[in-house]
C-alpha cells in the first residue's frame, strides 16, 4: 500500500525555481535551494537574476542513463560573458538541491557545440 504519492520536482524544475526567485529579488526563497548558501553571492555577481531573456540560460546537457541527473550543463549569456557552466545536485530531505556549479573551460575553437540530449535545449 503507497502511503506518500508526492511528485517531486527534479535538478532542472529546481535550478528554474532558483533563476525565477533570483530574477524576482527572491534572494531568501533562492538561498533555500543551495547546499551552500554562499553560491547565492556568486549568483548575484555574475548577474544571473538580470537575466530576463530566454535565451540567456540554456540548459542542453544532462547526465546520460540516470532518470534523475545529478548534473545539467548550460550556457548563460549575460551582458559581460558567454559562459558554459556545470550544476551538480543533490537530494535532501526528499527535496532537490543545487550542490554548486563549476564554470565549463572554454574550447579554443568556436567550432565548438554540445550535442542535444534529453533536456532538448530547454530554457530555465
Amino acid at each position: 500500500m503507497v502511503h506518500d504519492a508526492r511528485v517531486l520536482p527534479g535538478p532542472l524544475a529546481t535550478l528554474d525555481l532558483f533563476l525565477s526567485w533570483l530574477r524576482e529579488g527572491k534572494t531568501d526563497n533562492a538561498r533555500r535551494l543551495l547546499v551552500d548558501p554562499t553560491f547565492l553571492d556568486m549568483a548575484v555577481k555574475l548577474g544571473w537574476g538580470q537575466l530576463k531573456s530566454p535565451r540567456s540560460f540554456l540548459v542542453d546537457m544532462q547526465e546520460e542513463g540516470q532518470s534523475w541527473p545529478e548534473w545539467l550543463g548550460a550556457r548563460i549569456v549575460t551582458k559581460t560573458s558567454d559562459q558554459r557552466w556545470v550544476f551538480h545536485f543533490t537530494l535532501q530531505d526528499g527535496h532537490w538541491l543545487i550542490k554548486d556549479w563549476l564554470a565549463e573551460q572554454q574550447a579554443p575553437t568556436a567550432s565548438r557545440t554540445a550535442s542535444p540530449d534529453s533536456t532538448g535545449g530547454r530554457k530555465p
